[in-house]
C-alpha cells in the first residue's frame, strides 16, 4: 500500500475504507482495555 498520499484533498475509496477500519478498531481496542483492565481514556469529569 502507498501511504504517502494521506494528506491529499481527495482520498481514494480504499484509503477511506482503511481509515474507517483503523478508527473503528482503535475504538474497540480502547473500549476493551477500559472494560477488562480498568483503563480510563477520558476524564470522569467530562
Amino acid at each position: 500500500m502507498n501511504h504517502k498520499l494521506w494528506g491529499a484533498r481527495c482520498l481514494e475509496a480504499w484509503q477511506v475504507q482503511y481509515a474507517t477500519k483503523d478508527a473503528f478498531l482503535s475504538f474497540e481496542i480502547a473500549n476493551q482495555l477500559e472494560i477488562k483492565h480498568g483503563y480510563r481514556f477520558v476524564p470522569d469529569d467530562l
